[in-house]
């Protein structure tokens, strides 16, 4: 008789699978956070390189004009700070990504875990209905032996009855 595989675990193993997507989505949103981050850095590095260039621009042709200079000065601070401000959002949505990325291998280690003791279960399962299966088969063997020799043993029977009968028929 076969009966169906059940492992015990298998709401668990489902759950650990949710997890892993949500850990996976969670990483996926963090990493699009990073590369954003990381743009407005390089916009603010680019926008750095302008005002340097501008202020430098100025300086070689000579002609400084004092309010322009104040101007690219201001313009160039900003474009420090703001680069400076880019730089730290980046770092932290760095370590955020890579926390997420860590828990989401943790929970990606675990489903893999019950998948393989899943596994393992089916295996065992499968093995187990062979056994029984073996076991049927050579009873159903053993039983159909002991029915032909039995056959055999009544015909031999009826075979020494038979010349016991055709002897003293002649005699």
């Amino acid at each position: 008789m076969k009966r169906k595989f059940d492992f015990r675990l298998a709401r668990v193993l489902r759950v650990r699978a949710i997890e892993e997507r949500v850990a996976r989505a969670e990483w996926s949103v963090a990493q699009a956070a990073l590369h954003e981050a990381e743009a407005k850095r390089n916009e603010r590095s680019q926008g750095l390189s302008d005002a340097r260039q501008s202020l430098g621009a100025g300086r070689v042709s000579g002609a400084i004009n004092p309010q322009r200079s104040l101007l690219v000065e201001r313009t160039l601070d900003a474009q420090v700070f703001g680069l400076s401000n880019a730089i730290e959002q980046v770092h932290g949505k760095l370590v955020s990504a890579e926390q997420l990325a860590a828990a989401w291998r943790g929970r990606e280690r675990d489903r893999r875990a019950l998948s393989e003791l899943e596994q393992r279960a089916r295996d065992s399962h499968r093995i187990e209905l062979e056994a029984e299966s073996n076991a049927e088969m050579d009873e159903t063997a053993s039983a159909r032996m002991q029915r032909a020799r039995s056959l055999r043993a009544s015909l031999e029977d009826l075979e020494k009855d038979s010349e016991n009968c055709s002897r003293s028929d002649a005699a």
